[in-house]
Parts: structure tokens; sequence; C-alpha cells
């Protein structure tokens, strides 16, 4: 049975980012880095999906397509709970520079404005953003997004895939518990 997948995201939930290698994650430090919760140059926004409307073998099947130029590699996902981009906030210097938000895909990856998305829909019905309020320019630093993405990284859980190149998930429960506060 379809679940509607509503347009608020609740402080609860579970999002899911997919990580490449070596964009997202260092080998050498077994350890995501900020750039896995920054925006590309001139862009604003981060893809995430939301865990309550999917599995965890959706979530990989889809972050193992991801490719950033051509010598990328996914080796995994991490999950951050939603409540800490508030808690990013709350940061005197961030102060309103990160936000979440519902952006249901269709299938040719289209913003979904004219229905209330649900569970069954093809496409990314439970893909998120996580914005962030000025893009940086490229090859400019952008020193508060920088600080929110740090914080981003604390909150979040790295999942290494344990089989990159099998077509379910088999690693660990990707749930996170809230952000402590």
């Amino acid at each position: 049975m379809a679940q509607s997948i509503p347009r608020s995201i609740a402080p609860t939930e579970t999002l899911v980012r997919g990580i490449v290698h070596p964009f997202f994650y260092s080998d050498s430090k077994k350890s995501l880095k900020p750039e896995a919760f920054l925006p590309p140059p001139a862009k604003r926004d981060v893809s995430v999906l939301r865990l309550a409307y999917t599995s965890a073998h959706f979530c990989k099947q889809h972050c193992s397509k991801l490719r950033i130029g051509d010598k990328s590699l996914y080796v995994g996902m991490a999950t951050l709970p939603a409540v800490a981009i508030s808690q990013a906030n709350e940061i005197p210097e961030v102060n309103g520079v990160v936000t979440v938000e519902a952006t249901p895909l269709d299938n040719n990856l289209q913003l979904v404005t004219e229905i209330e998305p649900t569970t069954e829909d093809s496409g990314l019905p439970m893909h998120a953003d996580i914005l962030y309020r000025d893009p940086a320019p490229r090859g400019k630093a952008n020193p508060v997004a920088m600080q929110a993405a740090r914080f981003l990284l604390k909150q979040s859980i790295y999942h290494p895939d344990p089989e990159p190149e099998s077509e379910k998930w088999e690693g660990d429960d990707l749930q996170t518990p809230s952000a402590a506060a």
C-alpha cells in the first residue's frame, strides 16, 4: 500500500548520503571528509534520501550508481539524523546557513510539485536536499559552509559497504539515533 511522503521532514528522520572515493572518503584516514556534506562549486544542494520512505536496498542501488568525474568509486553510505541540520544552525557562525527540504524527483529527475508523492511513485519520491544559503564560487572557500559541513560530519555515521558489487545492502542497519543534544 502506498504511503504518502510529507513535504516536511521530521527531525527524527534519517537522511542517507551516498559516499564515493576519493571525493567524500579518505582511504588513508579511513574516514569521511567534510566534502560529503558540501555542495559542489557554484551549487547549493547536497542530495540525500529519506530512509523512512524507502529501504536500505533501494538507497544502495541508487547510491552505487553515483559518479563524480571519471574516477569516483562508490564505497558506502552515510546516515545523518535530520535534527542535525537545525542543530548546525545553532552554531553562531552558521546561524541559518543550512536547511533541509523535501525535493521529490520523477523518473526524469525533475522536481515533483503538482502531486503529493507516495512510496509507490517511480523516480525518487523520497529525495531531499540539504541546502546551503550561498553557493561557493568555483575555486573559493566558503568557511561558514565548511563549518556547517564539519558539524554534520560529526553527527553522521559512515556505513562502509562490505559488498559494493552486490545489488543488495549487506551492511549494518542504516537507522541512526536522533542526534545527541
